[in-house]
Formats: C-alpha cells, structure tokens, sequence
C-alpha cells in the first residue's frame, strides 16, 4: 500500500454498515474507535479532548457496557456503538493474553452466544513490554503466540486483523507508565520497533492479517502528542484511514478515489518540500526510500 484512500462520511458508512466491527486493545486503539464514530457522525476529525478522555457514559451515543473503578493494569472499559445499521464494539486492556474481554468473548463464541463478527482488530504492544516486569519481553512473545492459538480455534482467518503499534518518542511521559523505571521508559520506542519485527513475522507464519502501523507512521513525529506515546488529530485520522484503506483491501471492496481538490494539493507540493522528506528519510533509513529507488 503506496498510501490510505481519503474517507469521507458517505465513504466510512458504505464500508462499515452491516458490520460486525471489535477493537481490541490500549488507548491508542480507543482513539481509533472515537474517531470512526465521529467520522461517521459527524464528517470531521475528533478533537484531542475528545480522544483523550475515557470511561464517559456515552460518547457520539455509543454505550458504556464496562467500565470498571480499577486503574493501571486492573482498568476495564467496554464501550458499544449499536444504532442503525453499525455494531461497533471497543474494549480496552493491558495484555494481550489472557484478558477479561477476550476470554469471555471467545468462550461465547465457541458456545454460540454471540455471533461471530466480521473483523476483530487487535493491538498490543506498550501495556505488555513495560509493566510486566520481571521477564516483560519473554512473556509477551509466549503471550502472542497463545493469543494466536485461541484466535485460530475460535474465528476464520479474515475475521482477524492485527495492527502492529505506532511508535513512540524518545522521551515517553504518559501516565500508563506510572512510576516504571526510567531504563524501561527509554526501552520502550526499541521494544515498539522490535515487537512489530515480532508480531509480523508471528502473524504471516499463522496466515493472520496484519496491517504495520509502525512502518507508516514511522517519520510523523510532529502528529504525536506530547507525551510522545499518543497521536494528534490528524495523525488518528490518518491512521484510521490506512486502516479503512486495508479493510477494503481484505474485503475487496474498491476504496474511493482522490477528489479533484485532493489531486490539485499533491499536484501543488513543491520540489523542495518533496526533497526535505526524502532526505529526512534517507537520514533515518541510510538510504532512499524503497520505491524510490525501484524508480526506472
């Protein structure tokens, strides 16, 4: 995928009515879920207090299933849009197996007690790296592979995409760290970039689907917050247009073309604009970017 289509409102809600849709995993992946409601809503981007904020009792008119008074890796929070057309379904948690959400969904789900869903979308990543201390990495890979057994005994393989986590800063100050080392803390953006090389190397084994969050966003630091952990505005919409872009990919649905005013703004990029972010690139890479040098 050279790039995410642009989804509009009508876009966003042709693709996504009738679905079954459940995301899985850390705050990250709520402001995913947020701002596809707001998209669909309300045909504009959610705003950063909206995409911060958690456990409200409703939000766009979605419903709180859970949410519990724990806080850190104890902290529950199930939320549901159902109205109309759209069964949209958030859960947050702290690892990636086992969990209280996933447990209880899956033995549902091998009891038929609920209808399988059209797509689970799981990420996790930061939570289990840095506050599983002693042995964290170790216990997250074995973690993930069990994760991956379950996965296969209880859905088909396209109702599964796993998205690889987005990466942090140097300097991570977001409060899910709590008072974990500062060693950890400045681990962290290398466990990220290892723990992607892991989980897509574990996924195409499996025939899972993946989608790399990491590889895209990888030069958009000026779309994370300042926290160094979390993403702007513009960077969630841009994610959740690359996750929108490869739904259609595995649903072989075609995704929307560029409008007219989107192709006269990339027909408007300067030379020298063009230059300063392949250059930056080549400086973080060592080389050119990969389609850059297939170029004939």
């Amino acid at each position: 995928m050279d790039g995410p289509a642009i989804f509009y409102q009508e876009d966003a809600r042709k693709l996504l009515r009738n679905k079954k849709i459940i995301l899985v995993g850390d705050s990250n992946m709520r402001s995913l879920y947020k701002d596809i409601l707001v998209l669909i809503r309300k045909s504009r981007l959610a705003t950063l207090d909206e995409l911060k904020s958690k456990a409200e009792f409703s939000f766009h008119d979605d419903k709180t299933l859970l949410v519990s008074n724990d806080t850190g890796l104890d902290f529950k929070e199930v939320r549901q849009y159902n109205l109309g057309e759209f069964d949209i379904t958030y859960a947050f948690v702290a690892k990636c197996w086992p969990n209280y959400y996933l447990d209880d969904l899956f033995k549902k789900l091998k009891a038929r007690e609920t209808s399988n869903p059209t797509i689970l979308i799981m990420s996790s990543l930061l939570w289990d790296v840095s506050r599983y201390e002693p042995g964290s990495v170790q216990k997250y890979k074995e973690s993930l592979q069990e994760l991956v057994k379950q996965v296969k005994e209880t859905l088909e393989p396209q109702q599964f995409l796993w998205l690889t986590s987005p990466p942090v800063g140097n300097a991570i100050t977001a409060s899910f760290l709590g008072h974990t080392a500062e060693i950890t803390k400045e681990m962290c953006r290398f466990q990220v970039r290892l723990g992607r090389q892991w989980c897509a190397s574990l996924m195409e084994k499996e025939n899972l689907d993946f989608f790399d969050l990491y590889y895209h966003m990888r030069y958009l630091s000026d779309f994370r917050c300042k926290d160094e952990t979390h993403w702007t505005s513009n960077g969630v919409r841009l994610m959740v247009n690359y996750l929108l872009t490869h739904l259609c990919i595995m649903w072989k649905v075609n995704p929307p073309r560029l409008r007219p005013r989107e192709v006269a703004l990339i027909e408007s990029s300067t030379y020298d604009s063009l230059m300063k972010s392949l250059n930056f690139m080549r400086e973080q890479e060592g080389a050119w970017p990969d389609w850059l040098q297939r170029r004939k």
